[in-house]
């Protein structure tokens, strides 16, 4: 919450506090949500965390299992009483896993998509039922594959494409 923004500077006194304050809780949930996170990767071995011996200034790996069953509570006394030191990451090991969570051009990607690019998204989503339902191919008549299909997309609580738009997807290329 900038103190600097209009929107602030119009709240009451009782109202900005309390969005202050749910400002910082959401941010601190953010930073706890995000460490489990990567605590979560490093112990199953996606993510691999390096430290750097004080001593020789030789990057280390951290043991994955020792780490992840860390408390909170060891990991802050070993911050605080022990030697410290950052934990950093391999810049391409990080940049792979990050690509699976976050689009790799940032803002751009999450803007909406083009109504050509929906429609790619969709058309492959309905080829891949069809391939799930039948590997092999359909034999059977246009109207059931459509209505299978059309299943498929309510079973995952998505809208249903017309007929057209899934025997447009379906067509040969």
């Amino acid at each position: 919450m900038n103190p600097a923004s209009p929107f602030y500077q119009a709240l009451q006194k009782q109202d900005a506090r309390c969005a202050r304050e749910e400002a910082w809780h959401n941010y601190d949930k953010a930073q706890r949500h995000a460490i489990k996170w990567l605590r979560d990767k490093i112990s199953q071995g996606v993510l691999v965390a390096l430290v750097r011996d004080p001593k020789t200034g030789d990057i280390l790996q951290l043991d994955r299992d020792k780490w992840a069953s860390m408390s909170d509570f060891e990991i802050e006394v070993t911050i605080v009483m022990g030697a410290r030191q950052p934990v950093f990451f391999d810049r391409k090991n990080f940049d792979d896993v990050m690509k699976n969570i976050a689009p790799p051009d940032g803002d751009k990607a999450a803007r909406a998509p083009t109504a050509s690019k929906a429609r790619s998204g969709l058309q492959e989503l309905i080829r891949d039922f069809s391939n799930q339902l039948w590997p092999g191919g359909y034999k059977g008549l246009v109207k059931e594959l459509d209505e299978a299909i059309m299943r498929e997309f309510k079973k995952q609580n998505r809208k249903a494409p017309s007929p057209k738009t899934i025997q447009r997807a379906l067509k040969p290329d």
